[in-house]
Formats: structure tokens, sequence, C-alpha cells
């Protein structure tokens, strides 16, 4: 993975595994020297599965269990991290706006 971020020479490159559960991807993520934790390459790869897939839901699980989602809702993506306690930071998007709005909520 890491000579194919290498040869993209893009600043993050993620790469994407299905989980057995639909809508369940594994993810990780390089960039041109190392893996690194956690990128914004998730948005891109959530739009990606929503466009290729039919899917309006993705979930993520990083390689330091960190778990992520994404929702596909009125013209916006609606991103999730968990894995911090019962805290969830969540933030809406716009197409080409960048982050659109950010809430907190607890599950």
């Amino acid at each position: 993975m890491l000579e194919i971020a290498q040869e993209l020479n893009l600043s993050e490159t993620a790469f994407l595994w299905p989980l057995e559960k639909r809508g369940a991807y594994s993810i990780r993520y390089f960039s041109p020297k190392m893996e690194i934790p956690l990128c914004h390459a998730t948005l891109a790869s959530a739009k990606v599965i929503f466009s290729t897939r039919g899917l309006n839901e993705v979930r993520f699980l990083t390689t330091q269990s960190l778990e992520l989602s994404a929702e596909a809702s009125n013209s916006q993506i609606v991103m999730g991290v968990s894995g911090f306690g019962d805290t969830v930071r969540r933030c809406a998007t716009s197409p080409g706006l960048g982050v659109g709005r950010v809430m907190d909520q607890s599950h």
C-alpha cells in the first residue's frame, strides 16, 4: 500500500476493504512517506461508495479501532466519529463547500 501511495504521490491515499456487514469497510491511510492514522480521505471514500454501491450510509473501521460513519442526506454527507466514550462528533458537508456545520451528540 505504501508503494502505491508513493507512486500516486498524493498527500493521502485511502485503501478500503469490505467487511462482512453490508456498508461496512476497513480503511487505511497512507501518505507517500508512511501510514497515517486518519485523514480527510474518509469523506472522499464515502462519496465513492455512495456513487458506486448505491448506499446512503457507510461505516469505516480504522487500524486504531476508530469507528467512522457517513450518511448521504439532502445533497450533504454527514460524518460521525465514535470511539471516544459516548461522544459522537458529526459534521455535515455540502458538495464543494467543505465542512458546513459541526454538532456534538451523545449516545
